[in-house]
């Protein structure tokens, strides 16, 4: 993710992807920063995808594959659980910074902030979210809030506009008229703005038939 800033030293918010434990993954590191492109090569079935599946999990949402699979099928075979953290980058930008919260469980650890990371860890019984500092300070929080953060910076759900998983494509091709549309509002948070434009639109429509009716 890049900030359009090219005064600042620091333009990307995701610096850096650590996988534990997950799916095939013992131990992956993926420097952010280093490439404004990163390209990802390998054999068909060497854990390409789940690089994705696992950035798309710990920034509050679930892929298509794993939400049609079992939480123990996401632990690997080196611990008792997985883990994935997300290290974020925060720089002010002029008079304010990407994330803001007024969350009293969030802004302790993203206001005023140059960096901050989320983390999931995933058990077979549970998953644990936490909001961390650098300096080692966490605090629990939950899918919810993380989601709330990731809206600061556009990203609303995980839909092809953010991510494009395998299949994404064909899917948003073969797709109604309707259902194109519908993905494209989500995918840009102006869904809500759309119901709401309808709703308003029913009843100015009601208001005008009642003074027809007079």
């Amino acid at each position: 993710m890049t900030i359009i800033d090219s005064e600042s030293s620091n333009k990307y918010v995701f610096n850096k992807l650590v996988i534990k434990n997950f799916k095939m993954h013992k131990y992956t590191e993926l420097d952010l920063m280093e490439k404004p492109l990163i390209v990802i090569s390998g054999a068909n079935g060497s854990g390409k995808s789940q690089i994705l599946e696992a950035l798309i999990l710990v920034i509050g949402h679930t892929p298509t594959r794993v939400a049609l699979g079992k939480k123990e099928e996401l632990i690997g075979s080196f611990g008792d659980s997985a883990v994935i953290q997300l290290f974020i980058s925060n720089p002010l930008l002029g008079e304010r910074r990407p994330f803001q919260s007024s969350d009293p469980d969030i802004e302790l650890f993203v206001n005023n902030r140059d960096s901050f990371i989320v983390e999931l860890e995933i058990k077979k019984n549970q998953s644990v979210r936490k909001i961390k500092a650098l300096d080692g300070s966490s605090r629990i929080v939950t899918k919810r809030q993380i989601q709330a953060l990731m809206k600061q910076i556009g990203i609303f759900e995980d839909t092809m506009l953010n991510f494009t998983e395998e299949g994404y494509l064909n899917a948003f091709a073969e797709g109604s008229p309707h259902k194109k549309l519908e993905t494209l509002l989500v995918a840009t948070g102006l869904n809500e703005i759309y119901q709401s434009y309808f709703e308003s639109k029913k009843k100015l429509n009601q208001l005008n038939l009642q003074r027809t009716l007079q």
